[in-house]
Order: structure tokens, then sequence, then C-alpha cells
């Protein structure tokens, strides 16, 4: 039988706490934190947005040969994010670099856009269509087949 490990709740680095203030500043909709995106690996998410499909990754330690730069880690990083984009998660990348006020604002107005476009389509897909036809069997132009 597996043995179940606990995993405590992680406290956020300080790239994660710096995204974390920059997207409470620009009012980005709410993320979840660690979310396992996967259902048979242990995966996990530093934040989602489940509603709109969409991972946000903190990339740190790529200044000092840190776990995602070395070739075992870099090699499960692409695993995962691969079973992600075929599961249908859009997935964001951000280094230390790219934790700024800007991209933050960028990202939050993605997430926001692909919210707006969910909720349009589940929307579309709840309307009934009405569809103008005629019967086949009053249209001039349909030849019956006859087997």
């Amino acid at each position: 039988m597996p043995r179940l490990r606990y995993r405590a709740p992680k406290s956020p680095s300080s790239l994660e706490a710096r995204f974390l203030m920059l997207w409470n500043h620009v009012k980005g909709p709410d993320l979840e934190r660690e979310y396992r995106f996967h259902h048979e690996r242990r995966w996990r998410s530093d934040f989602a947005h489940v509603g709109a499909r969409v991972l946000i990754e903190i990339e740190g330690g790529i200044w000092v040969n840190g776990r995602h730069n070395r070739a075992a880690g870099f090699n499960a990083d692409l695993e995962k994010y691969l079973a992600a984009g075929l599961a249908g998660w859009r997935v964001f990348r951000f280094g230390p670099d790219q934790i700024t006020l800007e991209n933050v604002e960028r990202m939050a107005e993605q997430v926001r856009d692909e919210i707006r476009r969910f909720s349009t389509e589940s929307t579309l897909a709840k309307k009934p269509q009405n569809v103008d036809y005629e019967p086949l069997d009053d249209n001039p132009a349909v030849k019956k087949v006859e087997s």
C-alpha cells in the first residue's frame, strides 16, 4: 500500500510574495496557491485561476544553478508544463526579472479576459440557437438517393 505523505502548506518565497503584492495592487482576480492541477501526479502550480484555466509559475534560483536550471529539474519542469498544456491549462512562467508591475498588470488582464471568454462560451452553449432551414423533403434542389 502506498504511503501517504502530508505536505505542510508552503510559505511563499520572496519572489512569490513580490508577485502576490503586485497582483493585489492591480486587483487581480483571486488565485489559488499551490494548486494541484493533475489528478494522478503530485504536481502543483504556484498560483492558479481554475475558472480561467491559467497556471502561474514563479521560477526562482535561476542565477544560482537552482532546481529549475539543472538538467533533471529542468526536464521535470518540461514534463509538468507539457502535461498541464495537454490538459487545457495555459502556463505562464515568471522569473525574477519578469515580476514587474507592468507584467503582473498584463497577466491580471489576461486572466480577466480568459474569465470573460469562458463565461461567454458557457452562456453561448446554454442559449438555444434559432436555425432557419427547410426540411429536405420540401427542397427541390435536394435529390433523394434511393438505395
